[in-house]
């Protein structure tokens, strides 16, 4: 089994959809910190930067708990309309993105992105699942646990998230690298 594990970003770029693409389950590291100049709420178009627009100013936080401005799905849809309007494809395909787009919800970054990715996804024909990594429970009073859903997969660390999948294979960084999920020299 190939994992491809990445942070629901704003829009990724072509290679996540390449991994997500041609791995068996792909997992969305919807625990990591938020990173205030990171790709998690921003993406370049055409030269320019698109970002949502959030809530407060968050910082050292998980990106579960950072929000985004209500009417994200207006202000992203004309920014992909004023850059995109007369490109090629736009007429046969723009207006089903937009319109996917207009009727995604969601209020947190991750729940803005996770519904991103998966209009994106099916758009594109792409068919592996998609997992999630589970927060960690409180500790408890005898040492630290850590909870986990039903795909067994927790942000303490990716590699050991692949292997709680039955990943042989796990895949990271650039698409076209692939290193066995155990064993020397693994990333």
């Amino acid at each position: 089994m190939r994992v491809a594990i990445h942070q629901p970003d704003l829009l990724p770029y072509s290679g996540f959809w390449f991994k997500m693409a041609t791995s068996d389950a792909f997992v969305l590291a919807v625990h990591d910190q938020f990173q205030k100049h990171g790709y998690q709420r921003r993406v370049r178009m055409r030269g320019t930067w698109v970002s949502h627009q959030l809530v407060g100013k968050p910082a050292l936080v998980p990106i579960t708990q950072v929000q985004v401005q209500p009417g994200w799905q207006g202000r992203l849809i004309d920014a992909i309309r004023g850059r995109y309007t007369g490109a090629r494809h736009f007429r046969t395909r723009g207006t089903e993105l937009l319109e996917r787009i207009e009727g995604a919800s969601g209020a947190s970054l991750v729940e803005v992105n996770t519904a991103l990715i998966e209009v994106i996804r099916d758009l594109l024909g792409i068919t592996t699942p998609l997992l999630r990594t589970h927060p960690r429970s409180a500790p408890a009073s005898s040492g630290s646990s850590r909870s986990s859903g039903p795909s067994g997969v927790t942000p303490t660390s990716r590699v050991p998230a692949a292997r709680r999948t039955s990943a042989r294979t796990r895949r990271s960084g650039s698409p076209t690298r692939a290193s066995p999920s155990n064993g020397p020299g693994t990333r």
